[in-house]
């Protein structure tokens, strides 16, 4: 005796909810600096044949577990945005076709260097010689558009976005007072996919308070018996 099943039903199709290592700012934006990583997915039934397929190629081959989920590994990529599509197939051979697509973007490339790096209140004659009376100051500079700056300063690591379109920001350290000397600067900026600069912006922060001392020597026109003793009979002197 034989049992013909016949299953005419339609599985249904696979949805993808992520990357394994999705690095960088968001965790759930899709733009990695991973070459490898495992597309995630879930599907309404189990154990069935999951085919993912990259930029319409056959990429790997699962089966989607108990819970209806399912995992495939991909390596080896480029810096590149790729597609990744999926369909379930269940015993009869029925495809359910391809589900949504998923869009991932892959970043190798490290920012810039951040560039002109100041600091707030550059008090004196030179308003960017990094030398300032007042202890609690902001770090700002030019770093790539949409970046995440780290600034470490005094032992203190800070973070701030530079603006999405001219790139400028600002770190804040006003709610502390520096004391006076000098303060190594790192400035560095972190991309969209967790890309670090190559390389850190430095610079030379340097607080002094103290009010300079003058001592006079002489007057111009000190008249009288001594030169030298400060008495003049001139109204206007030159010191």
């Amino acid at each position: 005796i034989m049992t013909l099943f016949i299953d005419s039903g339609l599985p249904g199709r696979p949805i993808f909810t992520g990357i394994s290592n999705d690095t960088g700012i968001d965790s759930t934006d899709l733009v990695t600096r991973a070459s490898s990583f495992s597309l995630i997915g879930t599907v309404a039934e189990p154990n069935l044949t999951i085919r993912v397929y990259r930029n319409g190629v056959l990429s790997g081959v699962t089966k989607s577990t108990e819970n209806g989920s399912f995992t495939v590994a991909v390596s080896g990529l480029v810096e590149a945005e790729y597609q990744f599509t999926a369909e379930s197939i269940n015993t009869a051979g029925t495809s359910s076709g391809e589900g949504i697509p998923l869009f991932v973007a892959i970043d190798l490339t490290a920012p810039g260097t951040p560039e002109n790096i100041i600091i707030s209140d550059d008090l004196g004659f030179n308003s960017t010689d990094m030398l300032t009376s007042d202890g609690s100051i902001s770090v700002g500079g030019i770093a790539e558009p949409g970046s995440l700056v780290e600034v470490l300063l005094a032992g203190q690591s800070r973070r701030a976005y530079a603006d999405d379109e001219t790139g400028s920001f600002s770190v804040s350290y006003e709610d502390i007072t520096l004391s006076d000397g000098a303060y190594s600067v790192q400035v560095l900026a972190y991309d969209v996919a967790g890309n670090r600069s190559a390389r850190a912006a430095t610079a030379t922060v340097r607080i002094d308070t103290s009010a300079p001392s003058l001592l006079l020597s002489r007057l111009e026109t000190d008249t009288g018996l001594s030169a030298i003793d400060f008495i003049t009979s001139d109204t206007t002197p030159t010191l």
